[in-house]
């Protein structure tokens, strides 16, 4: 299969989200053809260890603390999105995976590719907003 993958932290030899992110990608790649999106952190050690993965490197425009950083993170996202279409239109990818940093907040856009879809694994320990209870009610 040929599979699309966003990963905005991916990198060899790191722990936590880069790490993890490169261990799903490394272990897919051993069975299907990987295009991969990423930022251009760690570069270097994602260009000595990938094997049957064609990267395309989206640069970050600037990350800033707190809500900006999301906001900066976001806009990464949906730039991702439209390489993400380019590169179907050339590739036609088999299906796509929108891998990581996720969570109910921050969406991909991988699903306007039109082909299936995997979102995840999300970032868990968060809390979606309280809904009242007068939402709840039924013509009262």
């Amino acid at each position: 299969m040929k599979i699309l993958i966003s990963a905005f932290a991916c990198q060899p030899g790191r722990g936590s989200e880069p790490g993890a992110g490169w261990g799903w990608i490394s272990g897919i790649a051993k069975f299907h053809q990987v295009h991969l999106i990423t930022t251009e952190l760690g570069k270097e050690a994602i260009e000595a260890t990938a094997h049957n993965v064609t990267v395309h490197y989206l640069p970050i425009k600037k990350l800033l603390p707190g809500t900006l950083g999301w906001l900066a993170y976001y806009l990464w996202q949906w730039r991702a999105g439209g390489l993400a279409l380019r590169l179907h239109k050339l590739e036609r990818f088999d299906l796509c995976h929108a891998l990581n940093y996720f969570s109910w907040r921050v969406p991909s856009f991988l699903w306007r590719l039109n082909i299936p879809f995997f979102w995840g694994p999300l970032g868990g320990a968060q809390n979606p907003p309280k809904v009242s209870p007068v939402c709840w009610a039924s013509g009262d």
